[in-house]
């Protein structure tokens, strides 16, 4: 079983993947620009998508302003047809979402994220976007009671209920033990 967690963003776009309880996570940062970056973004997405079972998405941030909304806008739909086109279900994880998830306050700021991450999930580095890739990557683990999941209050855990999760057929022997 494998799940890709993304946070997607054209200049640091963060992932966390979980394989047969194997964890890890980084940022991809292209130095392209136009096309060419939304292609490297792509390669290096579609690198982790072969034998995917799931993939998550941190949703739009409808606040945002200015172009570079735009722009991220068409790389997020390049990668979701993408994963479309390979069968690969993709659930869309709203910012608020993840912030209640992560810090219990939907309305948290971005490095309150980080913070947490630091402090639950033993993240050792300083990028928001592998922090927010790694709560989005949490969310799946506590659903389908994989292990890796953290215990959190719930306070935090109230955000699963907000996701349409899709069925998944979970090994027996990956099934975290209550």
């Amino acid at each position: 079983m494998k799940i890709l967690a993304m946070d997607p963003s054209l200049t640091s776009f963060g992932w966390a993947l979980w394989e047969d309880g194997e964890a890890a996570a980084g940022v991809i940062c292209p130095s392209s620009r136009g096309q060419p970056r939304v292609h490297e973004i792509l390669k290096r997405v579609g690198g982790h998508c072969e034998g995917l079972t799931l993939a998550l998405m941190e949703g739009y941030s409808f606040g945002s302003k200015g172009r570079g909304q735009y722009d991220g806008a068409e790389m997020r739909g390049v990668v979701k047809f993408y994963l479309w086109q390979y069968g690969i279900p993709l659930v869309e994880v709203p910012p608020s979402t993840l912030k209640m998830y992560a810090t219990g306050r939907g309305n948290a700021p971005k490095n309150a994220v980080l913070v947490q991450a630091v402090k639950r999930l033993e993240y050792q580095g300083t990028s928001d976007d592998v922090a927010d890739a790694k709560w989005i990557l949490q969310l799946a683990l506590a659903h389908y009671g994989l292990p890796g999941a953290v215990d959190l209050p719930k306070t935090h855990t109230r955000a699963l209920e907000k996701i349409k999760w899709p069925e998944l057929e979970i090994p027996e022997e990956l099934r975290r033990v209550a």
